[in-house]
This record gives structure tokens, sequence and C-alpha cells, in this order.
């Protein structure tokens, strides 16, 4: 089982400067492209300074998300999913458990937090979708989606970042019922759900 280190080395440390971007999906919008600069051209031979770790945020696979001065990153403890904020010193500010976790083959969390208009989004290894307060940490609303729409589930479970366009927001059960789904960012309602199709699994792409 893989235990999460969130580590923030020499490398690293211009991106959490004042007036860096924010990171508010995975891999910054899915671009994989960052508009940083002064970073290390050449590692030092005895490697780069770490400046603190933080070892209590869970088991998982997931990137972390930056903005608002906090970073917020996912990890599974015990059967649950849970989301940690901490402060730019790695200090614990809240935490909140918003699903149940993938226990099975190849368990931990894996949902990278999607940020939009200070409100967390991410999904559980079971399928549950929640919306979280991004200052506090409070549940705004979930809807348990590999129940409603009846999910199929990898050796992983559900290992989905959340995709947002405008007020929608994007899931993948590609279950018996339906692929994909799309629903309001603000209250979890349906908005409308594609046809299903037999496939494993999908990755959704920007194109806008």
């Amino acid at each position: 089982m893989k235990k999460i280190r969130l580590t923030l080395i020499l490398l690293f440390f211009v991106a959490f400067s004042s007036n860096s971007q924010v990171l508010t999906e995975w891999r910054n919008g899915g671009t994989g492209v960052y508009s940083e600069s002064g970073l290390l051209e050449q590692w030092p031979n005895e490697g780069p300074e770490m400046l603190w770790h933080n070892d209590t945020v869970g088991d998982g696979h997931s990137s972390a998300s930056i903005a608002y001065e906090t970073i917020y990153i996912t990890g599974k403890v015990d059967s649950m999913d849970v989301l940690f904020a901490l402060d730019m010193d790695g200090k614990l500010k809240w935490k909140t458990a918003y699903g149940k976790a993938w226990i099975e083959s190849f368990p931990d969390s894996r949902s990278t937090p999607t940020i939009d208009n200070k409100k967390i989004y991410v999904s559980s290894g079971l399928g549950d979708i929640a919306c979280i307060d991004a200052i506090t940490g409070k549940i705004l609303w979930s809807v348990n989606a590999a129940v409603k729409y009846r999910a199929k589930f990898n050796d992983w479970g559900v290992a989905e970042s959340l995709l947002i366009k405008d007020d929608v927001l994007f899931f993948s059960p590609i279950g018996k019922e339906t692929t994909t789904i799309a629903l309001n960012k603000n209250t979890g309602e349906p908005i409308w759900k594609a046809k299903a199709l037999e496939i494993h699994w999908l990755m959704f792409l920007r194109y806008w």
C-alpha cells in the first residue's frame, strides 16, 4: 500500500509563492503546462532541500491542487476517502471525509481535487461525488453516482478527477445505464446522461 508523503522541496518553492499561478485541476487543467519561472535548471549533488513534509494525509495516488493559500489533496483513511486542506507550511487546516473508499484490489484515493469558485469537487473510490466548501471544509452537496447510475468498477474502483465547464460537472459511470453524466455543479442535480457503451474506461478531453 502506497502512503502519500506530501513533500515541498526547493525546486517547487517558487510555485508556492504568493504571486504564482494556482493549480486547480489535475495536471493544471489537463494541459501539463505550467507558467512558473525561476526554477532550478540543475539539482545540487546532495539533492534539493526539503522544506517540510506531511505524512498524515492518508493513502493515495492523487496530485495536490493549490488555491487560496491552501494545498488540497485526497487520501484514504480506513474505509473512507478524505479531503485534506493544508496551509503553505504543511500544517493541517481541516479535513473532511466525503465518501467510501475503494478497498479491494489496488486501493487508495485517486481523485485530484478540482477547484472552482471556492468549491472543491472530488469523487471517491466507490463513486461518491461531493462538492465541498474550499474555506470551511463543509460538504455542500453529495451524490452516490455509482449507485444512482449503476457504475461499473475496474480493478481500482472509481479513479476520476472531475471536469467542470461553466456550470456543468462531468462524470463517467461507464455502466449499464450510462457512460457519461452531466450534473449541475451547484446542486448536483442531473442535466443529461449519455447512452451506455461497451467500454472499460474513458478520459475527458478539453477542446474549448
